[in-house]
């Protein structure tokens, strides 16, 4: 009926629009400009909230249990760079005492 013919006119001209906005370059910066715009006010209006609740949740947690909790998620990344930072340390050392005090 009726209901059909409006909704098949409505999606010929968004596909109209559409094939419109894919060949014009200039609609497509100024959506691409607004688009960013309206992100950054939301970002803004949502920022304290987010500083807030990762606040909140950082809290409920005591030093000990995240240390726990960061040697659980990345304890063997930790203990490489301490293994890469003793040899590395270790060259360091042996190198200064050959040049300063020689063979």
């Amino acid at each position: 009926g009726s209901l059909e013919k409006a909704l098949n006119y409505a999606m010929t001209l968004l596909d109209d629009i559409a094939s419109r906005f894919e060949r014009n370059h200039e609609w497509q910066k100024k959506a691409d400009e607004q688009l960013k715009q309206l992100l950054y006010r939301i970002i803004d209006r949502v920022h304290e909230n987010i500083e807030l609740m990762v606040r909140e949740n950082l809290n409920r947690y005591t030093d000990s249990m995240l240390v726990d909790l960061i040697e659980s998620k990345a304890g063997n990344d930790l203990q490489l760079i301490r293994i890469n930072g003793s040899v590395v340390g270790g060259l360091v050392g042996i190198l200064i005492f050959v040049i300063t005090k020689g063979f």
